[in-house]
């Protein structure tokens, strides 16, 4: 895997390697605007079969920069067929980014099962793979014969999303749809003041484990900015951006703790070798033995 900058024109779709049913328009209005409010995503993800760069992870993150007009961006090449696209396209979104639909977990499911290879795995490897539970999959391994007609769909109604064809490279933003997406319950407010806590709880920790602490925690953070889901995205990730920021000035402070404590620690090795010096002895372990003869014999 590599970190490559190439022109956004050049990233194929049509492949089959989106694993939603359709693309969600407010999604990319919100990423377009988180973007221009200087928010850093993760580099979509691209399989270069050495012909072809095919989008695996990061449709709704692509769709966003094609609506602000950048012409080229930062991805991560694996090398790899647009099988292999394909393949890693159905667990993306398991445990980050915009939740799977059922809708979209029966579609990553079913492109297992239609394909000679994957389809011989069990279903529990699948429902893993796909981010599902094995029932789902055995259900469409071996569905139950039909009781009755499905119920007409009233007149006059419609649907607000419609699937993503991705019938071309990508050249514009495109005519993507809007899918309605459950959105994640917010934080409560106790468990904002949690992690709050949890970051003030300094104790009598060793700087180097608050350090590593604090490293941890602003890893996480960034991690929940690109994973929101409450109904008003643009304050839940300017909300989490202020903590985040928060966590990385708190770990600039404890950097300076400890080049601090290193510092004294040097300065007090320096003293420990001029008085080996001083007392031709070599071995710091032994200094204070030397140092008590000494007194020793200062008072005979």
């Amino acid at each position: 895997m590599t970190i490559k900058t190439i022109n956004l024109k050049s990233i194929r779709i049509d492949g089959g390697t989106q694993a939603r049913v359709c693309i969600n328009n407010d999604l990319v209005a919100e990423y377009a605007q988180a973007m221009q409010g200087g928010v850093q995503f993760p580099n979509s993800e691209v399989f270069f079969d050495g012909v072809d760069y095919w989008l695996a992870d990061g449709f709704h993150r692509l769709h966003a920069m094609l609506t602000l007009g950048k012409a080229s961006a930062a991805v991560m090449v694996f090398n790899g067929t647009l099988r292999d696209a394909i393949l890693h396209s159905l667990a993306v979104n398991n445990d980050h980014g915009l939740r799977k639909s059922n809708e979209d977990k029966r579609k990553s499911v079913q492109t297992m099962l239609d394909d000679a290879e994957w389809s011989k795995l069990s279903d529990r490897e699948i429902a893993k793979h796909c981010g599902c539970t094995h029932p789902l999959v055995g259900a469409m391994r071996n569905p139950k014969p039909a009781t009755q007609a499905p119920a007409a769909a009233p007149s006059g109604s419609s649907s607000t999303s419609t699937p993503d064809l991705g019938a071309q490279k990508l050249g514009t933003a495109g005519s993507s749809t809007t899918a309605a997406a459950k959105p994640a319950p917010a934080k409560t407010q106790a468990q904002e003041q949690a992690e709050q806590n949890a970051m003030d709880a300094h104790g009598d920790l060793d700087p180097i484990e608050m350090l590593e602490a604090a490293e941890k925690q602003v890893a996480t953070l960034q991690q929940e900015l690109f994973a929101l889901q409450a109904d008003d995205q643009k304050a839940e990730t300017l909300k989490f951006k202020r903590i985040a920021d928060t966590a990385v000035r708190r770990q600039d402070e404890l950097m300076e703790t400890v080049n601090a404590r290193e510092k004294e620690l040097q300065r007090q090795a320096n003293w420990l070798r001029r008085i080996g010096a001083a007392l031709g002895e070599e071995d710091h372990s032994k200094l204070a033995a030397r140092v008590e003869a000494l007194a020793r014999t200062a008072k005979v």
